[in-house]
């Protein structure tokens, strides 16, 4: 939609949402909304913002004077594009948890409705809505506080993170890392985290969230002692980010103690990463001491650290090393970080990982065994490039890369690498004849 858009197309919010909305999973949208938002709602809702955004102060205006109750869009668009004049009702909503804003509605919902039995059950409904309605438009004024940046909201934004009104956004970890202390750091700990993907805008899955989150309290306690910031309470996936994230000078000052409670971690995926944390960073000699009194001591031991602290204490260092990271990147390519796109299969997008053979050839070193399916070094499948091609053919680089999800510069490449396929291929004949269209005599020289 948003390509052909691009092109000039132009298409009815009715037409949008059959394309975006699957039948079935269309909401019944009447006076009270929707309570729920699938995936496909948050890509039409989207769609309306874009629009809305494209449009000058006036008309938002008219459309917030003319909106009915949950068509909260157009206020949001105008405070957004205009946030140096609406900003300031918009801190005021947050404040008190858009309680006047939904009062308001009520009141204009009242007014519209003549017949007192049919308002005072339709404004029954509300009131039973009042509380979810009020925390998802809390949620989407914070949204656009904390992306405009500004260290005057940050109260606001920690006031929600001590009462968990509305759940934490990615972009509330972003936010607060950046102006926040340590005492933040536990408040984002003790936040509640969102639910998935779609539930919000602003919020993305829940392994990019952890990894922000893991950040932020890197970050914020970057003056603390690593012993401390390993020994908080937090998620397994966030802990395991973090033990990834200390940096090894700082990792060699852990205490055996909180190694331990590591070790002992009910998650496997922490026990690893401590393990291994500590075979990267350590030498053998103190490995072996560990590992020593890791099995000396009372009560249960687990398999998968006594395997990684006995290669450490076996090897030297430096393949100690070695190993951890070609095992650290081997899952970072199968988590999809060395993956290549191919087409998507249904609305699913489809990343081709595999580990491609290595050779080592006397002449000219070491040298990556070419596959059928990709160029060398490209992060797309030849099929998908193919078809990126095909429509380079009838639309723009911008048009392209909106279809795609690709950036200008992944266009161009794919671009740059049909060329040189293309020139590669031509036979370049010599003409066994030249034909001269014109001839001139100019300054004694003479140019045809």
């Amino acid at each position: 939609v948003e390509s052909l858009t691009a092109l000039g197309r132009s298409f009815s919010e009715k037409e949008v949402e059959d394309v975006l909305v699957r039948a079935g999973k269309k909401s019944t949208v009447g006076i009270l909304g929707t309570t729920t938002q699938q995936p496909e709602q948050a890509l039409l809702q989207g769609y309306r913002m874009r629009n809305l955004l494209s449009e000058n102060e006036s008309e938002l205006t008219k459309r917030v004077e003319e909106s009915m109750v949950h068509e909260d869009d157009a206020y949001f668009a105008r405070a957004d594009k205009y946030f140096a004049k609406h900003g300031d009702d918009l801190r005021s909503n947050v404040d008190d948890r858009f309680r006047r804003y939904f009062d308001e509605g009520v009141r204009r919902l009242e007014n519209l409705l003549k017949e007192p039995t049919l308002a005072g059950g339709i404004v029954g409904e509300m009131r039973g809505l009042e509380d979810f309605s009020r925390k998802k438009l809390t949620r989407r004024g914070l949204n656009i506080l904390v992306r405009k940046g500004k260290h005057e909201d940050f109260d606001r934004v920690r006031s929600n993170l001590k009462d968990g009104f509305a759940e934490v956004s990615i972009l509330d970890v972003r936010y607060v890392a950046r102006y926040g202390g340590w005492e933040d750091a536990l408040l984002l700990l003790s936040s509640r985290a969102p639910v998935g993907r779609w539930a919000r805008e602003g919020v993305d899955s829940q392994d990019n969230f952890q990894s922000e989150l893991a950040k932020a309290v890197r970050r914020m306690g970057r003056r603390r002692e690593v012993s401390e910031l390993l020994a908080l309470e937090m998620v397994a996936g966030i802990l395991e980010e973090l033990i990834g994230l200390c940096p090894a000078s700082r990792f060699s000052k852990v205490s055996h103690g909180t190694l331990f409670a590591l070790f002992d971690n009910e998650s496997a995926d922490v026990r690893r990463a401590a393990a291994m944390k500590v075979v990267g960073t350590w030498s053998a000699r103190r490995v072996t001491a560990l590992l020593k009194e890791y099995v000396g001591r009372e009560g249960h031991r687990y398999y998968n650290v006594i395997h990684w602290l006995d290669l450490g204490a076996s090897v030297s260092q430096r393949d100690a090393r070695n190993v951890v990271r070609r095992l650290a990147d081997r899952r970072a390519r199968r988590s999809g970080a060395a993956a290549r796109a191919h087409l998507d299969t249904m609305q699913y997008r489809m990343l081709v990982w595999a580990e491609v053979p290595r050779v080592c050839c006397a002449e000219h070193g070491v040298q990556q065994v070419p596959v059928p399916w990709a160029d060398p070094r490209a992060r797309f499948t030849a099929l998908f490039e193919a078809i990126v091609i095909d429509w380079l053919a009838v639309a723009s680089f911008e048009a392209v890369a909106l279809q795609w999800r690709l950036s200008w510069d992944q266009v161009s490449g794919i671009q740059e690498r049909a060329v040189r396929r293309g020139l590669s291929r031509r036979v370049v004949a010599a003409s066994p004849v030249v034909g001269v269209d014109a001839r001139r005599r100019s300054n004694g020289g003479t140019s045809m």
